[in-house]
């Protein structure tokens, strides 16, 4: 017989689940972004799911902090969504750069893992470029990308990530 975890019901609400949560980056990020888009489309007690914002297709964060120590260390926790279909020739590729780009073949999107939005949108906007033919696929170029926030031009920065332009 399965057994299942039973949430107490202060998590039915977003802001129960968020107090609920382990990680305390990753549920500080989401009450940013809360504050920022309104409250998710949905949620469970370890997920909060919104779609249309930011410029994604679709943003979600888990109550998760994954190490991560390229290009320089940081927590992962957001994941942001867009539809893109890459080239067969090009999945390894992207996957030997970084662990943060997750290419769904199937479903033509690619999904990009990190602490912060901006950091997924030079993320995606990398892989586009990549596709495109304007940069190599090299860790190189996607180090140097990451560090200086090259942001595609389609990305707003609605919750100011960016640095003050000096």
């Amino acid at each position: 017989m399965k057994s299942f975890k039973i949430y107490n019901e202060q998590v039915s609400t977003v802001r129960g689940a968020l107090a609920e949560w382990r990680h305390k980056d990753a549920a500080d990020y989401a009450r940013k972004l809360i504050a920022q888009f309104g409250n998710p489309a949905e949620f469970t007690p370890l997920m909060l799911r919104w779609f249309d914002i930011a410029q994604f297709d679709e943003v979600f964060i888990k109550d998760e902090s994954i190490l991560h120590d390229f290009p320089v260390e940081h927590q992962d926790f957001v994941y942001s969504v867009k539809s893109m279909p890459v080239p067969k020739h090009l999945v390894g590729a992207f996957a030997e750069v970084t662990g943060s780009i997750i290419v769904d073949g199937l479903k033509q999107q690619v999904t990009a893992r990190c602490g912060k939005l901006i950091k997924n949108a030079v993320t995606l906007g990398f892989v586009s470029d990549a596709i495109a033919g304007v940069c190599e696929v090299s860790r190189d170029e996607y180090s140097k990308r990451i560090l200086t926030n090259e942001m595609p031009s389609w990305y707003l920065d609605e919750i100011g990530e960016a640095p003050p332009e000096a």
